[in-house]
């Protein structure tokens, strides 16, 4: 692809530029002494002789071997000279102040706010010389270069570019990386880490992150962008379904309920609310203009009153008072969101239930805490300039391959009375390698339940399992499959996923088929037969999902169960 050199200086918008290219479609890299090697230096008081020419040697390889598309800042103007010689069909952008007042002004204000020492009369001499030779060497050279005026009107700039560079459609250009963009007193010294005056703020942000899909916030959390389902459009409104797809997804929901019914067993569906739905709060502040759509789809089917079907949003942004539910690196929620989460699930489905083949939730201070380290799956997602911010910026505060701390609550060992057992083979021949759990309870008074999941349950299964007499927790794709209820004979089927992937209802069908129709009849060890082998307890090797810990537990006392409030619940112990 033909390369695009941004040779603007700083203060002149060249991050903005960066940020167009990126939402553009460009794989673009700013200020990247670092990543090239390039060993820095400064126009006014630029080193000759061998160490320029080692430099540009460096910076040359860099160019051609990185995969980047787009190159911004320095050290890219260092070089313009050998730039527009080296890659003469390449686009190249000059940008510019109105005037050089106007650029002393910034560079006052902004090299100022950090304490640089800032020589203006050499650096304003050097500005206007280097900006004056590459306007004359474009013109001699006959090489592409468009100037632009950054105070200009962004709408403006924005033809201009997307013009420039050929592009289908008009990308938006936001104003990135202003001075008055930046307070010191703030831990993210950012009062804004995208800045888009006008526009479709999903799509500038979310392009702005791409290929990544970890989108960092001034706040210090990092949120999904970019994931298949596009569900911060639908967040905001800018998707939605059609009444056909609504009438799909509570058709498929009641089909569900009523077949199952019909059978004695209790379906249960619970979406699991995105991190950005329950902390809205902590996104991005730009998003903070937009409103959030009661019309995302698990919100729409939730105000349907459809039986049976449960999306505890509101449950968590309430719960969300008396600690962090969600990893501020993570897409999931935390152990104390999973007992929240968990909860839930075992006072509605126990509403279902007729007892006594009930057991109540358990209290969270008889759960063991133990601080836990945690790296997120969104947090080892961000881009590289991103990436610099946590350790930049953020670094008295930040840990060395660990995102963050945080509490996980467990049962204590000798409180775990669901023991896990072996899964059939047959199952795990047709479950591909996401791992599959089967527990077997002492108290046979319990139901029996089959659970598909997703990731949501990581956390949930060790407290799930002590409920059933018999469970087994299947990762289901967005799926029931009635050929494993058909097998297990359960009288509880619950049916966890992640709110993202609840999009896709609007094509699913009320049930699934797992196994091909010759499939050999179910067995289990201890009821006579060997489908499964006795070497590893659970999955055929696979463990519960486990994280990095360091710390102290603790254990409450038990005691008689009753309904309470959020903060009771925090203090009860297992009943």
């Amino acid at each position: 692809m033909t390369k695009i050199f941004v040779l603007g200086d700083s203060r002149t918008g060249t991050t903005s530029i960066h940020r167009f290219l990126q939402v553009a479609g460009f794989k673009s890299i700013h200020f990247y002494f670092k990543e090239s090697g390039v060993r820095q230096n400064n126009e006014a008081a630029q080193p000759v002789g061998e160490e320029t020419e080692d430099n540009w040697v460096l910076l040359k390889r860099f160019i051609d071997t990185s995969g980047y598309d787009a190159f911004s800042d320095y050290p890219t103007r260092t070089f313009y000279q050998e730039l527009i010689d080296e890659y003469p069909d390449a686009y190249f952008i000059l940008t510019c102040r109105k005037d050089i007042e106007t650029w002393q002004k910034s560079m006052k204000a902004f090299m100022g706010k950090f304490g640089f020492e800032l020589n203006l009369p050499a650096s304003s001499k050097a500005h206007l010389r280097v900006n004056e030779d590459i306007r004359k060497l474009a013109a001699e050279r006959n090489v592409k270069l468009c100037e632009i005026d950054i105070d200009a009107p962004s709408s403006g700039n924005a033809v201009t570019l997307s013009k420039f560079l050929n592009l289908p459609d008009v990308v938006q250009l936001g104003r990135e990386n202003a001075s008055s963009s930046y307070d010191l007193r703030l831990w993210s010294a950012r009062s804004t880490l995208y800045d888009l005056p006008d526009g479709d703020v999903v799509d500038y942000v979310e392009k702005s992150c791409a290929p990544h899909k970890g989108m960092l916030s001034e706040y210090g959390w990092v949120f999904l962008a970019n994931d298949s389902s596009d569900y911060l459009q639908y967040l905001f409104g800018q998707k939605s379904w059609s009444d056909e797809d609504k009438a799909h997804a509570l058709s498929t929901l009641k089909t569900r309920r009523e077949t199952l019914k019909e059978q004695n067993i209790v379906y249960r569906k619970y979406v699991i609310p995105e991190k950005s739905a329950v902390y809205t709060q902590f996104m991005p502040k730009v998003f903070s203009r937009l409103e959030v759509s009661n019309e995302r789809p698990a919100q729409l089917v939730s105000d349907s009153n459809v039986d049976g079907f449960s999306y505890p949003a509101e449950m968590l942004r309430d719960a969300s008072s008396h600690g962090l539910l969600y990893f501020k690196g993570d897409s999931h929620a935390n152990w104390l969101g999973a007992y929240f989460i968990y909860h839930h699930i075992i006072e509605t489905m126990n509403a279902d239930v007729r007892p006594p083949r009930i057991k109540p939730a358990a209290w969270l201070r008889n759960l063991q805490p133990k601080m836990i380290g945690y790296a997120g799956d969104l947090a080892t997602q961000l881009s590289p300039e991103h990436q610099r911010v946590v350790a930049g910026t953020w670094r008295p505060i930040s840990f060395e391959k660990i995102f963050e701390y945080t509490i996980q609550f467990t049962l204590p060992p000798g409180a775990r009375k669901a023991k896990p057992v072996d899964v059939p083979q047959l199952y795990l021949d047709h479950l591909g390698e996401r791992p599959t759990f089967r527990f077997k309870h002492p108290n046979s008074n319990l139901p029996r339940a089959v659970i598909f999941r997703d990731s949501t349950a990581d956390w949930l299964i060790e407290l799930l399992a002590e409920h059933f007499s018999e469970s087994l927790f299947i990762w289901h794709k967005g799926q029931v499959y009635e050929d494993i209820i058909e097998r297990e004979k359960p009288d509880v089927v619950l049916h966890i996923m992640a709110e993202r992937f609840f999009v896709q209802y609007r094509a699913f069908p009320p049930f699934a088929k797992l196994l091909p129709p010759d499939a050999p009849p179910t067995t289990y060890p201890e009821q006579g037969g060997a489908t499964a082998s006795r070497s590893a307890p659970v999955a055929a090797g696979a463990a519960l999902p486990q994280a990095q810990s360091e710390g102290s537990a603790g254990q409450g006392q038990p005691g008689r169960r009753r309904r309470r409030s959020w903060r009771q619940l925090l203090r009860s112990p297992f009943s």
